[in-house]
């Protein structure tokens, strides 16, 4: 995602105070374990500005605006090819990314991305990582001990391949979670939807998703 300069209002009068380097994270709620952030905070050393959004449509309307500065964000693999084109992602950088081949063989070149090139498959359903200059983040998230906390506190598919053996068998037997694979090769991604068929889709998955 290009960096852009953005603006605080009162916050950043205590934030002066804090010269941990900061790192600006855009994701859906409920798609990490309550002490993700934390852990990757003590960790690192950085602080993280964390915020949720409950549709693809608003995480690009954040994106989109021109003072956003996101670093990492999280959207439905089908919106990555688009955000490209506007030239709002940054170019994954692989050989940052040490934990790349804990991904299961199916999302190590998905047909959305061939070569991630330009995001990481994170959770099915399914949420790529986009970044601009915050591998460290994405690095720690493909960690397998990781990604087992987030998917036993979000009870979600991850695309992790070692996460994924490491996991409770109620959790990792579940077919729901993870359909046996002849059924996962009849299944198809969704491709990317003209514009007012997607809206009318992310109200709906919003409204069940309240429900």
């Amino acid at each position: 995602m290009n960096r852009r300069s953005f603006l605080l209002g009162a916050p950043a009068l205590a934030s002066c105070a804090d010269r941990r380097r900061r790192l600006n994270v855009l994701n859906f709620s409920d798609y990490i374990a309550p002490d993700t952030v934390p852990n990757f905070e003590a960790e690192s050393g950085a602080r993280v500005r964390y915020t949720v959004a409950e549709t693809n449509e608003e995480i690009l309307a954040r994106v989109m605006n021109g003072n956003s500065g996101w670093d990492v964000i999280f959207i439905t693999h089908n919106r990555i090819g688009p955000m490209r084109e506007l030239g709002l992602l940054a170019r994954i950088d692989r050989r940052k990314l040490s934990n790349l081949d804990n991904l299961s063989a199916e999302f190590r070149s998905p047909p959305w991305d061939r070569a991630l090139d330009w995001g990481v498959p994170y959770m099915w359903q399914s949420s790529g990582i986009c970044s601009e200059l915050a591998h460290e983040f994405i690095n720690y998230l493909l960690r397998p001990a990781v990604a087992v906390a987030i998917v036993t506190s979000a009870k979600t598919a991850t695309a992790n391949g070692r996460a994924q053996a490491m996991l409770p068998a109620a959790l990792r037997d579940n077919p729901a979670l993870y359909p046996p694979p002849d059924v996962f090769q009849r299944g198809e991604w969704a491709a990317t939807l003209p514009p007012a068929t997607q809206r009318l889709r992310d109200r709906l998955w919003t409204e069940i998703k309240s429900a």
